[in-house]
């Protein structure tokens, strides 16, 4: 069989057009990979962010971990300090109270030795005076 002009140019035509389509096709191909590329750059991008937020944000909550455990150290050492504090001023209230009452007997002492002695020390007045 014989091919006729008519023939081969509508031959040719949808090897153009084939070809034509293939082009376009491999371009969409191209820019769908290239947006494709794009869009896993954007999420490593985003990841990496996230990371770092997540390293900062972990490294803030360490700090504030640190913070607490020193505000409880130092709550701790007041409270020890509280408790010395508070003995000592057991101990002091103690002595000042065996003192007041040591100072009452020996008040009591001198108050029974004068009533006792007084009139015994007025007679040795008069005598003294004769």
């Amino acid at each position: 069989m014989l091919r006729t002009f008519g023939d081969i140019l509508l031959e040719h035509g949808l090897v153009v057009t084939q070809e034509a389509l293939e082009r376009e096709q491999t371009l969409r191909a191209k820019a769908e990979g290239e947006r494709d590329a794009e869009q896993a750059l954007r999420t490593r991008v985003e990841a990496e962010r996230n990371a770092e937020q997540a390293l900062r944000a972990k490294a803030e909550a360490e700090r504030d971990a640190e913070q607490a455990l020193r505000a409880k150290a130092q709550a701790e050492r007041a409270a020890e300090q509280m408790v010395r504090t508070k003995a000592q001023a057991e101990r002091d209230l103690e002595q000042a109270l065996r003192a007041l009452a040591e100072a009452e007997r020996d008040a009591m002492r001198e108050s029974t030795f004068r009533r006792l002695t007084g009139p015994l020390r007025a007679t040795i007045n008069l005598f003294k005076r004769l």
